[in-house]
C-alpha cells in the first residue's frame, strides 16, 4: 500500500495557550461564572463600605442625631432614622463591621475544630473514629436555636460567647466533611508511597492529605459564614446578643415592634444581610465550580 494512502492516526497537538498554575486555573474557571463574579464584586463593595464607612463617618451608631422615625425621604439623613432618632445608615455600616468580624471569627474557629476532628477520625479509623464521630454526633441532636441559646444563657451575651455558640452549632458539620474526604484519600497511592518512606502521620494529614482535601472544605467554610451571620441575626433578633454592641441582627430585633410605623428600620438591615449571605453563596458556588476537575476538563 501506498504512503498516500496510508491512514494518519495522529493527532495535532493544539495550541492551549499558556500553561496556568493549579490557581490560575481556578481562577480562570472562577471568572467564567458570571454570577460568581457579581457575588465577588458585590462582597467587596459590602466590605470596604463596612471597613471605611465608619472611619469615614465616626457618628456614635447608638447616638441619637435626628427626631426618631423620620423616613428617608423627610430626614436629612440617608436612609432615615429609628425609634430613638439613631442614623440608620451608620447603624448599618457599623453593624456590617461587627457581623462579618463575629461570622469570620466563627467561620475560621468551626473550620479549625471541624478539619482536627474531622480529619483525626478519617485517617486513623477504627475506635478514634468511632469515638469522635459519637462525640460529634452529640452536638448534632439538640436544635441549632436552642444550643445557642442556652450557651448565651449559660455564659452570658457577649460578642465572644456568640462566636462559641455559633462554633459549637456549625463545627460538627466541618469534621463529618473533613472525615470523608480523608477516609477518600488516606488510602491513595501517594499517600501509601510516602507512609512507605517513614513520613509521619501528622506530615502526611497535614502536608499531604489536608491540601487536596482543601477545595470542599473552602467551599464549605464560605457556606458556614453566611450561616453564621443568619444566625447571630436570629440570635440578636430574639434580644440575645449584647445590646451594647451594634449589628444588623440587633438594628431588626430592636426596631421588631415599630416595623409598620418605621419599615426603613428594618427594611435595609435585612436588605444588608440578604446581600451579605447571596454574595457568598454565589461566591461559594464559583469556588466550587473553579474546583470541579470535570467542568476544568469541559
Amino acid at each position: 500500500m501506498s504512503n498516500d494512502s496510508e491512514v494518519d492516526l495522529t493527532v495535532d497537538s493544539r495550541d492551549r495557550g499558556p500553561v496556568r498554575t493549579p490557581m490560575g486555573e481556578a481562577w480562570f474557571m472562577y471568572r467564567r461564572n458570571k454570577a460568581a463574579m457579581v457575588g465577588l464584586v458585590l462582597l467587596s463593595f459590602i466590605v470596604l463600605a463596612t471597613i471605611f464607612g465608619p472611619i469615614i463617618n465616626k457618628t456614635d451608631p447608638f447616638r441619637v442625631v435626628s427626631r426618631p422615625r423620620q423616613s428617608p425621604s423627610e430626614s436629612p439623613l440617608l436612609l432615615g432614622s429609628d425609634y430613638l432618632g439613631r442614623d440608620t445608615w451608620v447603624g448599618i455600616l457599623n453593624g456590617g463591621r461587627v457581623t462579618l468580624i463575629l461570622a469570620l471569627c466563627a467561620g475560621l474557629m468551626t473550620v479549625i475544630v471541624g478539619i482536627l476532628i474531622g480529619a483525626t477520625a478519617g485517617y486513623f479509623g477504627g475506635k478514634v473514629e468511632f469515638v469522635l464521630m459519637r462525640f460529634t454526633e452529640i452536638f448534632q441532636v439538640p436544635p441549632a436555636i436552642l444550643l445557642g441559646m442556652l450557651i448565651l444563657l449559660l455564659w452570658g451575651s457577649s460578642v465572644r460567647n456568640v462566636v462559641l455558640a455559633i462554633s459549637f452549632v456549625a463545627w460538627p458539620q466541618t469534621a463529618r466533611l473533613a472525615r470523608g474526604e480523608f477516609i477518600r484519600l488516606r488510602n491513595v497511592e501517594y499517600v501509601k508511597s510516602a507512609r512507605t518512606a517513614g513520613a509521619s502521620d501528622w506530615r502526611i494529614m497535614t502536608r499531604i492529605i489536608l491540601p487536596n482535601a482543601l477545595p470542599p472544605l473552602i467551599v464549605n467554610a464560605t457556606l458556614i459564614i453566611g450561616g453564621s451571620i443568619l444566625f447571630e441575626s436570629g440570635l440578636a433578633f430574639l434580644g440575645l446578643t449584647d445590646p451594647n454592641v451594634i449589628t444588623w441582627g440587633l438594628m431588626l430585633g430592636s426596631s421588631r415592634p415599630y416595623v409598620f410605623d418605621t419599615w426603613w428600620a428594618v427594611t435595609f438591615p435585612g436588605l444588608a444581610i440578604f446581600l451579605t449571605v447571596l454574595s457568598i453563596s454565589l461566591v461559594g458556588d464559583g469556588i466550587t465550580d473553579a474546583f470541579n476537575p470535570k467542568l476544568r476538563e469541559r
